[in-house]
């Protein structure tokens, strides 16, 4: 009868460890997940933001030569405005679009209206579609 015991309590002492190991296994798998999907998503916000866009590129800044605003359709009769932004390199013209988070329901007037704002506009020598625009309202 005591050999049970023994054997028991033996089990009993290796199965809490084994517990609070497993719980430690854990507790490691989700703070390296979270972190990873943290460290991640801050990463393309950023790209996404274009901090990140010209990483190991020469880049140029130009002032665009043409700025044209007109509205395009969101759906259910909304429409946004967006500016058309066209800058130059190596007598080649490229044509940038940057939408205006100002949706509003009206039909869209049809006629390109030139805006009264400046554009600096830095792009990547070696791709010069890979642009970042910076608005500049006068």
């Amino acid at each position: 009868m005591i050999n049970k015991n023994d054997d028991y309590y033996k089990w009993k002492r290796e199965y809490k460890l084994k517990q609070k190991q497993d719980k430690k296994d854990v507790l490691r798998r989700a703070f390296l997940v979270f972190g990873s999907i943290i460290i991640f998503g801050v990463l393309i916000f950023y790209w996404s933001k274009g901090s990140f866009q010209f990483i190991g590129n020469e880049t140029n800044e130009v002032e665009a030569y043409e700025i044209l605003i007109n509205d395009y359709h969101i759906g259910k009769g909304y429409y946004k405005p967006r500016l058309t932004i066209k800058y130059k390199h190596n007598n080649k013209t490229y044509i940038k679009y940057k939408n205006i988070d100002d949706s509003s329901k009206h039909k869209p007037s049809g006629d390109n209206e030139v805006v009264y704002v400046s554009a600096i506009v830095t792009y990547s020598v070696n791709n010069p579609k890979n642009a970042k625009v910076r608005l500049i309202f006068n």
